[in-house]
């Protein structure tokens, strides 16, 4: 799906960054005013989630504003872990949730609308009202009259005694709970209208849950919370043992504050890290906590790590190390061509592990990437460094292609893979072999595209897998080792896949997809009510059907010439093939009838209803109502040429 172009000088710049989730790791430059996610195939963003909705949410650039809406999703959209309720202005370091999916914005700097962060209105609570005036002063009555001297003739002088004793004791009574109202009523109204404060939420984006770390190696530990009140700090305990913290620069906290720690584990075993938030107003956030696991072999006999002081003392690192001095970039390779995996806050120590030949730029140890590695600028204007002589060249990835991969859940290949022997000729087989190259690494070659014959719409499913090699490339693009993609040619297309051995010889491998009943435009969208489509380009608005909605009266109509015939119902737009299209009764209806007092079986849109058309640029196509009605209705296409 494309997007025109933001009114921003360097578009470029603005990037999404996943933390978590199926898509972890990658970075994508969001170049047009607006990026969807969802589990459609229509989306910018696909999401493979149960708990993501088909079209959930939608990021959309204003000016040098961006926000994110939720657009009706099942199970909502979490900024810094609250609902999103309408239209939320982000700031630089707020973090998205969609599902299993965690979300950065990078490349823009804050909106100067402040207080962004709403809280919810079921969570606001007010003091009970009080008289905007202060209370008047209670009467106080006068002191009865001082009784009579008794004479020997009165006889109950004791009873008159002990009624006044009596009223005295009301009078203080009541002049104790006037006065104690009068206070906490002038409290009370200088409380007015500010909420009862809340606790802080906290997010851990790295590492994930459950995962592997070595021991002895630094583990970094990042981790975003966000209060309206403002963050004032932030603590790591480990095991209930407290290793580090983090404090904002700003006296009164900020309403997002990011960390990220260190933190090594010495010892194999299991480690719960948990990281605590404490807001202006002293409240310490609910328990948020992972578990990783720690292996290698150690010398101590037992796993259980020693305790460490609240404050630990600073060591000088024998193993080289490098620590930012200003916030870091880190890529997935030595340069910028590479895709951006996250940030080095300033102040942080990480361990090198290789460098580039030119020294410009260092490996370094990131447990938020896929495989624990990142590279970061070499400039000392960026870091300082320690014991970094000896650091061995490491092996630059191969080239990243910039472009999302991950789609909707691959086509199950139709046809065996073919598994290609090196050096020998591509053969067949249930077993990949390894072959030894002559450094002894074993190199393994597999590159399958099926089905090779379809029809115009229909997709297929390509998948390689390779190691021991120095680069691989994909049409002409370099790619990791390992993929599982779909494509939908509109042509008959020769996929290319080229990979550069460790000695420099080159393996290629050309694979041709024949299309049948080529197609001009097709697709899956979702028409907006009183909004049109034209499926010759699959654009909205269009001028070839138009959705009708008034109350009950729902149509679905054709218009500007457009020939249309409903056909029976599928499950699979697949099995309309064009040659029922060409055969197909036109000019009989010229609507789809999906309102509440649809009476012609033939024409009535539900779940599953198939048509044909013949635009008005004379091509021929075929449509499927996937879900049958709602407010806005959503279609697959294929128009052939």
């Amino acid at each position: 799906m494309s997007h025109p172009a933001a009114n921003n000088p360097n578009p470029s710049q603005l990037q999404l960054v996943v933390h978590a989730g199926p898509l972890a790791g990658k970075g994508y430059p969001i170049t047009g005013n607006t990026l969807t996610f969802g589990r459609g195939s229509d989306n910018d963003i696909v999401l493979d989630d149960t708990q993501v909705s088909r079209n959930h949410a939608r990021l959309i650039r204003q000016g040098d504003e961006v926000i994110i809406e939720d657009l009706g999703s099942t199970n909502g959209t979490l900024v810094n872990g609250k609902p999103v309720v309408g239209q939320h202005i982000l700031q630089p370091a707020d973090i998205i949730s969609i599902g299993s999916s965690v979300f950065g914005v990078k490349g823009f700097a804050a909106p100067s609308t402040i207080g962004v962060t709403q809280i919810s209105m079921e969570k606001r609570t007010y003091p009970p009202p009080v008289p905007s005036a202060p209370p008047s002063p209670p009467r106080i009555p006068s002191p009865p009259p001082p009784p009579r001297r008794p004479t020997p003739a009165a006889p109950k002088t004791e009873p008159a005694r002990l009624n006044m004793l009596v009223m005295a004791g009301l009078i203080a009574l009541i002049l104790v709970v006037v006065i104690i109202a009068a206070v906490t009523a002038y409290f009370l109204t200088q409380d007015r209208g500010s909420g009862v404060a809340g606790i802080p939420t906290v997010v851990i984006t790295a590492p994930t849950a459950n995962s592997q770390v070595p021991i002895n190696v630094p583990v970094t530990v990042q981790a975003t919370a966000s209060d309206p009140s403002g963050v004032k700090r932030m603590e790591l305990w480990v095991s209930n043992i407290k290793t580090a913290d983090a404090v904002s620069p700003v006296d009164q906290g900020q309403a997002t504050l990011t960390a990220s720690f260190q933190w090594t584990p010495p010892a194999p075993g299991t480690y719960t890290l948990e990281v605590k938030a404490f807001n202006s107003q002293g409240q310490v956030s609910a328990p948020t906590t992972v578990t990783v696991n720690a292996v290698g072999e150690s010398a101590a006999e037992t796993p259980t790590p020693p305790p460490t002081p609240d404050t630990p003392t600073p060591t000088v690192p024998t193993n080289p190390s490098l620590t930012t001095k200003t916030d870091l970039n880190v890529r997935s390779g030595p340069g910028t061509q590479y895709d951006l995996l996250g940030l080095l806050p300033a102040g942080v120590t990480v361990e090198i592990v290789g460098r580039d030949e030119a020294r410009q730029w260092w490996q370094v140890r990131f447990s938020p990437a896929a495989d624990g590695i990142g590279w970061v600028a070499a400039d000392p204007a960026f870091s300082t460094t320690a014991n970094v002589d000896n650091v061995a060249v490491a092996q630059a990835p191969p080239t990243p292609t910039g472009t999302p991969t991950p789609t909707d859940t691959p086509v199950p290949p139709t046809s065996t893979p073919t598994v290609t022997n090196i050096p020998a000729s591509p053969t067949p087989t249930d077993t990949p072999t390894l072959t030894p190259t002559a450094t002894g690494q074993p190199t393994l070659i597999e590159f399958n595209v099926s089905p090779t014959n379809i029809q115009g719409g229909e997709c297929v499913n390509i998948t390689w897998n390779v190691s021991g090699v120095r680069e691989v490339y994909f049409e002409d693009q370099g790619v990791g080792g390992q993929a599982n993609m779909r494509d939908c040619p509109e042509e008959s297309k020769t996929y290319d896949f080229r990979v550069i051995r460790l000695d420099g010889s080159e393996y290629r491998e050309e694979i041709r997809v024949e299309v049948n009943n080529p197609v001009v435009s097709a697709g899956s969208t979702e028409i907006p009510a009183g909004e049109s489509i034209d499926l010759d380009d699959g654009d909205i608005p269009g001028n070839d059907f138009r959705w009708e909605v008034d109350g009950g009266t729902r149509l679905f109509r054709a218009r500007d010439g457009v020939q249309l015939a409903p056909m029976r119902d599928l499950s699979d737009l697949r099995n309309l093939s064009k040659g029922d299209c060409e055969s197909a009764a036109f000019g009989v209806y010229n609507v789809i009838d999906g309102s509440d007092d649809a009476s012609d079986p033939a024409n009535t849109l539900i779940r599953g209803r198939s048509a044909c058309y013949r635009t008005n640029e004379g091509r021929l196509g075929k449509l499927w109502f996937p879900d049958g009605v709602s407010r806005n209705l959503d279609i697959e296409w294929v128009t052939w040429q």
